[in-house]
């Protein structure tokens, strides 16, 4: 077998081992279901493209993964805020109704947005898609010890921003 070959064997392997999961993380974070499927091929364009730096091990090759495609949707979420006037008109229309669980799931989703990024982000990978602390300050290239940190501060802002607007936090 070529190395070619088997490089090509081995990026198949890794995406097919975490696409379910890597779609299920862009499709939390896009603006749009649309965008979630266009950014993922975008990453995996990217991720064949640049085949030769995928990581061998399978722990390391998911966190590749997921770092471009955490960079892509960067990318495409900043291009589509540009669209948000039809959001906030959304959000008023959706307070005028008693709360439903799409409302508190807002409330939640606006809180977290209203973190700073790199909290808002570390929440999103430790309480969406299922990363510890550590695999989450891996992929966002941060010290374990600054991600528990920050985690502790995005929690308390969480709490008091929720608290405020009569949602419970546990």
């Amino acid at each position: 077998m070529s190395r070619r070959a088997a490089r090509d064997g081995h990026v198949a392997a890794a995406i097919a081992a975490n696409l379910d999961d890597l779609l299920a993380y862009a499709e939390r974070r896009a603006l749009d279901r649309g965008d979630a499927a266009d950014a993922l091929g975008d990453a995996l364009e990217i991720v064949w493209r640049r085949s030769a730096k995928l990581p061998t091990e399978p722990l390391a090759a998911r966190m590749y993964l997921f770092g471009v495609l955490r960079k892509v949707m960067l990318n495409t979420n900043r291009s589509r805020r540009r669209g948000s006037a039809a959001v906030q008109r959304l959000h008023v229309e959706l307070q005028a109704a008693p709360p439903t669980e799409v409302e508190v799931r807002l409330d939640v989703a606006a809180a977290i947005a209203a973190l700073p990024d790199e909290q808002a982000e570390l929440v999103r990978l430790v309480h969406w898609d299922g990363f510890s602390i550590a695999d989450a300050a891996a992929l966002l290239g941060v010290n374990p010890s600054t991600a528990r940190g920050r985690y502790a501060s995005a929690r308390a802002s969480l709490q008091t921003t929720l608290a405020e607007h009569g949602r419970l936090v546990r």
